[in-house]
């Protein structure tokens, strides 16, 4: 079939014109053009960086028309709709993203940092963990979920991902302040300090605000200082530890028969910590292991699930004290007071440190306020750090 194109224009209104005139120069600009697909994707990326994201999209769709199931296109759709604000278009692109390039993980990335702006928080962090199975060491999208669980003011979790960043080599200066940020809300002052200092140096001037109110006071350095300082208050048990509590604690040693294993223990204003020296057997410890960090901290985060319907664990820290390994889990649940019978929400730091000769487990543990589990953990910790076997 022919046709007339002369005729037809002449014969058409002002607007089917202009619609001519644009189909005539996409399928003239299509004909004239020699670049192959590799070419047409670098010139993509080369456009998203230049945010030139109008030929970004034409270039993108002349690729997709030719290849409709390719992921990584879909994805360079979605970069030039969400710069363009077209979210919702977005959304549908990163899906078919994902849909034909399930390994793709800068779509879910992607995805979660576009659900964080639409303020869906939780779809976020899924997103991140979807991504976390497919490229773990990704700095990126452990700042998206910081963020997300910032929005949640779920603080224990934003700082745990931010400190995780940082470890896969994210050396952005805003990321060092808002870790230090969610420090300071915790009170914990010796880490935010070199945080705000550190993002300082890394161009973030911002931090030196913070710097001024809170980390000029000489009181904030060290805060927990006087606990390895103290010899005061240091326990000794021949053949066995020594352990050093901090002044103002009030010390328990042992006085009954119901607690043959507990040690000793101190407590002050409603934080108590406890000393118990234990078989291996008795929480389960192989005879052959060597060291605290080969404890299968699995079998007891089971136990305290299935026991307490509100457990939830923070952090498990594998750390060095005089020597000695300590495996330390920092975690929270509900238990009963044994002084008012009542049942308390608690936040727990557990230490376990092995004596290899006697074939002893040394259980330290912290019970403090569930508000303040993070903070406390690290007071807890400087205790646990002066235990020394003898």
């Amino acid at each position: 079939m022919n046709f007339n194109f002369k005729k037809i224009f002449k014969l058409s209104n002002r607007k089917t014109k202009n619609i001519i005139v644009i189909v005539l120069a996409s399928v003239l600009f299509a004909c004239n053009d020699n670049r192959n697909s590799e070419k047409i994707k670098n010139d993509i990326k080369i456009a998203l960086i230049e945010k030139d994201y109008r030929n970004a999209y034409d270039d993108v769709m002349l690729l997709i028309e030719h290849d409709s199931t390719n992921g990584e296109l879909f994805y360079f759709k979605a970069l030039t709709e969400i710069n363009e604000n077209k979210r919702k278009d977005a959304l549908i692109s990163l899906q078919k993203s994902i849909q034909f390039s399930p390994n793709f993980s800068k779509s879910y990335i992607e995805r979660a940092k576009l659900k964080l702006k639409l303020g869906d928080y939780i779809a976020c962090i899924s997103d991140c963990d979807k991504a976390k199975l497919i490229e773990k060491e990704n700095s990126e999208i452990y700042i998206t979920e910081a963020a997300a669980y910032d929005s949640l003011d779920d603080n224990a979790n934003a700082m745990r991902c931010y400190e995780t960043a940082i470890k896969y080599n994210s050396k952005e200066g805003e990321i060092f302040y808002n870790l230090a940020v969610m420090q300071i809300k915790n009170g914990l002052m010796n880490k935010a300090c070199p945080n705000l200092s550190l993002a300082g140096e890394k161009g973030y001037v911002n931090a030196y605000e913070l710097i001024k109110l809170y980390c000029n006071n000489i009181n904030n350095l060290e805060i927990d200082s006087d606990i390895l300082n103290n010899s005061v208050n240091e326990k000794t048990f021949p053949g066995k530890f020594s352990i050093t509590f901090p002044k103002g604690w009030e010390i328990n040693e042992k006085t009954n028969k119901d607690q043959p294993d507990y040690v000793i223990g101190a407590n002050r204003n409603g934080a108590r910590i406890g000393v118990s020296e234990m078989d291996y057997a008795k929480i389960g410890v192989n005879n052959n292991i060597k060291s605290a960090h080969e404890i299968n901290s699995e079998n007891y985060i089971k136990i305290m699930s299935e026991n307490y319907p509100d457990f939830k664990c923070y952090n498990i820290d594998k750390e060095k004290y005089n020597g000695l390994d300590a495996l330390i889990i920092v975690c929270s649940y509900s238990l009963t007071d044994p002084n008012t019978n009542k049942l308390i929400s608690a936040g727990q730091t557990l230490g376990w440190i092995l004596n290899q000769k006697t074939k002893k487990v040394y259980q330290i543990s912290c019970i403090g306020k569930p508000k303040n589990v993070l903070q406390d953990a690290e007071m807890f910790k400087n205790i646990i750090s002066t235990f020394r076997l003898l």
